[in-house]
């Protein structure tokens, strides 16, 4: 087996000034670059977004081959020794409780427990594990896995809960071709426990692994919305679904809320005040529904979270 030593993917310094996990692959002429504030440390804070795929039935099988490695990295996870301290947030989540409306999931975003545990503890060993059990199991179906090709970088080192992204190549054998990255952030308080989460996959299997609630995801994406200097659209389209289909109690939210020091206070009157780059997130995913795309939708976006969330802010005497 190859040296997979995950110090050896970690990258100090790259001339191009891109991350070290911005990797391009035979589909990445169709793949546009995005700014991505986790990676603002780079003079090019880039990650490549989805391929622009013109045949219908070519573009299916390259999302399917996507999901199918996703599934594999989940199926990872739930059988191994970090079970238990890896809770899982993000689009994956969002689209098993939304269904068609959701964003269609492309990375797996995971919050590492205890939130005492440091990013360089000598105890952490799940780059490596992941790393070795890909490289010992890299061919399934007709989909392969380069784990010699995996890149990490540092996240989020200027501002939230820092972390470590892990990125592995794949290709089909009829030559579609992608990336799946793993996002890790550590120190990062969950204000509410964590939940059981079954995964179906494709073929029917159930992987057990530990989730964020849905009202602890919506809290999280409105601290977001919030304190980010960079508010993302994705951020805001997520919240109002999210908003309309679970309910938030008040509490979680100021508790959530109190997790980033030195932020202006959460009214209903902050929603409309900010700047959301939508036209970015109508670039990434040109497949959402008509009412994402109209003149200034964001502010139609941002009027629809205010009248979800005003049961959570009668609730706190808003």
């Amino acid at each position: 087996m190859p040296n997979l030593d995950w110090r050896r993917l970690l990258g100090k310094s790259n001339p191009t000034g891109y991350p070290h996990t911005l990797l391009r692959t035979k589909q990445s002429a169709s793949q546009a670059e995005f700014f991505d504030p986790a990676l603002k440390q780079y003079g090019r804070a880039f990650r490549l977004g989805e391929p622009r795929l013109r045949d219908l039935a070519e573009r299916t099988r390259w999302y399917a081959a996507r999901q199918q490695v996703m599934e594999h990295l989940l199926g990872i996870v739930s059988t191994s020794s970090w079970q238990k301290s890896l809770v899982l947030r993000g689009s994956v989540l969002l689209k098993t409780w939304l269904g068609e409306s959701a964003r269609e999931p492309g990375d797996l975003d995971w919050v590492v427990l205890p939130s005492t545990l440091k990013m360089d503890d000598p105890r952490v060993d799940l780059y490596d594990m992941i790393l070795k059990r890909v490289a010992k199991q890299p061919e399934w179906g007709d989909i392969t896995m380069d784990a010699t090709g995996a890149r990490l970088d540092d996240i989020w080192t200027y501002e939230k809960a820092p972390g470590r992204r892990l990125v592995f190549p794949w290709q089909t054998a009829d030559g579609l071709a992608g990336t799946v990255q793993l996002d890790f952030v550590f120190g990062e308080k969950i204000p509410s426990e964590p939940v059981p989460f079954t995964y179906q996959t494709q073929e029917g299997q159930a992987l057990e692994l530990l989730a964020a609630s849905p009202a602890q995801s919506l809290a999280w994406k409105l601290l977001w919305l919030h304190t980010d200097m960079y508010p993302q659209g994705k951020d805001l389209y997520d919240a109002v679904l999210l908003a309309e289909a679970f309910p938030l109690d008040a509490e979680l939210l100021e508790a959530t809320l109190n997790t980033t020091p030195h932020q202006e206070p959460f009214t209903l009157a902050s929603i409309e005040a900010w700047d959301i780059d939508w036209l970015s997130f109508l670039s990434e995913y040109p497949n959402l529904g008509e009412d994402a795309k109209t003149w200034k939708a964001e502010k139609a976006w941002q009027e629809r979270l205010a009248q979800a969330l005003r049961p959570t802010f009668d609730q706190a005497g808003q």
